[in-house]
């Protein structure tokens, strides 16, 4: 509405010209204030405008100072749009003068006072953030410009609450890792910050508890444990709380374990967010059986089988050449010769311990033959002398001991 009346104005002026062409038009009438914002915005842009004057065919506008921004519009037609300066803010005038044909200029008007208020503009960006789970986390903006209001987001989507220049997160969680952006928002304009990403770490947590072990003395035993966490995890296993040289990975292995390796194990788990420690293992090692085997003495191999009694303590089980277990001992079916013996106890734990012992089985003799010096027929009072081939050792029926033997009838 406000232009077509500037439009019907200008053609008014231009008529009044063209009937006064051929005379001289003197000087340009005084125009009026400009009229437009009053009250505009650092690195906007204002339209102004005045009505049409008398004696003029040219408007020429003035801008105080010169560094609140620049003028286009300086024509025929009364309007101007001001573009203030990005650097400028605070007061500023505006007037315009006429001038025509003849080149008469006119006196400047009144001026407009306006007020250039500065831009919202953001000094400093929030910045990305690494932290670890739990731990608490604070983004902040600086912004410049008047009336300033702040909403922050998270992944594009507004924040409840969340209206200050300060954002802060007491309690970061893994589910609060994002882009966070604030958009300010002032009497000039609105600007959003970049973004500001937050990577949250989840902190060191053990996946995998180890597990109780009892074992038997000279065993061998392994405790596992595992971690999640960020980065790089490190592991080390301790038992009593001290550091075992050495055991840094998730599986502690010991061969041939002694009675002093029980005890309370655990695992330590290290990563960019701090150390866990694993449940305590109890590790139980349980002493072998003292066991015994007494020895044998030699037998023939024509003797009968026999239970061998010889294990400390009973209730083992005899292994060997000729043994039938858990006990029996056939000296025919080991044969002549020293053979190796054992006898193995498992106690109540379940554990095992064992002892050997050699024994030696001989070639039994043959039949011996015997040979009479005399008849054998004898009478009453007579005797007769018997003798054997010659051995190393003589056992007769009448108790002698020697090659041969004098026997009689009575």
């Amino acid at each position: 509405m406000v232009m077509k009346t500037y439009f019907i104005l200008l053609l008014f002026a231009l008529f009044v010209c063209e009937i006064t062409s051929g005379q001289s038009l003197g000087t340009p009438n005084t125009p009026p204030a400009p009229i437009g914002p009053t009250i505009t915005c650092q690195g906007g842009a204002s339209s102004y405008s005045v009505l049409a004057t008398p004696k003029c065919d040219v408007y020429d506008w003035l801008l105080s100072p010169a560094a609140a921004g620049t003028v286009s519009g300086n024509g025929a037609i009364p309007t101007a749009i001001v573009n203030w300066n990005t650097a400028y803010s605070g007061a500023a005038t505006l007037s315009v003068r006429g001038w025509n044909a003849d080149k008469n200029y006119g006196n400047y008007s009144p001026t407009l006072s306006i007020t250039v208020n500065p831009s919202t503009s953001i000094v400093t960006n929030p910045l990305s953030k690494n932290v670890c789970e739990g731990n608490p986390v604070t983004f902040t903006v600086v912004a410049t410009g008047l009336n300033l209001t702040y909403q922050w987001y998270k992944d594009g989507a507004a924040i409840v609450g969340a209206i200050a220049s300060i954002y802060s997160i007491s309690n970061v969680q893994l589910t609060d890792a994002a882009r966070y952006t604030v958009i300010v928002t002032g009497l000039c304009f609105s600007k959003t910050s970049t973004d500001a990403v937050l990577v949250v770490n989840q902190n060191t947590e053990i996946t995998l508890q180890p597990s109780n072990k009892t074992v038997c003395q000279g065993a061998s035993i392994s405790l596992s444990s595992s971690a999640s966490g960020a980065g790089v995890i490190s592991y080390q296993w301790r038992k009593g709380g001290v550091a075992i040289a050495g055991a840094t990975s998730q599986t502690l292995t010991i061969n041939n374990i002694p009675l002093s390796g029980a005890g309370n194990y655990t695992m330590d788990a290290t990563s960019v967010c701090g150390t866990a420690t694993s449940n305590v293992a109890i590790v139980t090692v349980n002493p072998l059986p003292l066991v015994s085997f007494s020895a044998l003495a030699s037998v023939c191999d024509n003797i009968p089988d026999f239970v061998l009694t010889q294990g400390v303590p009973s209730g083992g089980v005899y292994s060997g050449v000729g043994v039938t277990p858990p006990s029996t001992y056939s000296p025919y079916s080991a044969t002549a010769g020293t053979h190796t013996l054992s006898y193995t106890y498992t106690d109540v734990n379940g554990c095992t311990n064992s002892a050997i012992q050699t024994h030696t089985v001989k070639t039994s003799p043959s039949k011996p033959t015997i040979t009479a010096g005399g008849t054998t027929s004898l009478c009453i009072g007579q005797t007769v002398t018997l003798s054997t081939a010659a051995s190393t050792s003589y056992a007769w029926s009448n108790g002698a001991t020697t090659q041969s033997t004098t026997v009689n009838t009575s």
